[in-house]
């Protein structure tokens, strides 16, 4: 006597595991990341603004203060980025939960 068995949603839940893994290790690398670059953004913005409170708005060193500010910004908003695809959230579409039966 031969039985044969539909693994297909097994194998498609395995997958599906493998995949979240992977995302899991994605987001924790990402966010060790974002707090190693985030450390001295902080320094560096913060620096800049305490040079920039006291600069004469002619010298032509608070334009580059100015550049240094507007380019800290953006760094600051790729790290937030990262930091929010690192944690959890709720997904974006509704998620079956089943039971594999072995």
């Amino acid at each position: 006597m031969v039985i044969i068995e539909n693994i297909t949603a097994r194998v498609q839940l395995e997958e599906q595991l493998q995949i979240s893994e992977k995302m899991a290790s994605v987001g924790l690398l990402a966010a060790g990341v974002a707090h190693e670059v985030n450390t001295p953004l902080t320094g560096i913005s913060s620096f800049t603004q305490m040079l920039l409170d006291g600069a004469d708005p002619n010298d032509p060193r608070t334009d580059v203060l100015q550049k240094i500010e507007r380019q800290t910004f953006r760094a600051a908003k790729i790290v937030n980025g990262l930091l929010n695809l690192s944690r959890p959230g709720s997904p974006d579409h509704p998620v079956r939960l089943t039971s594999m039966q072995s």
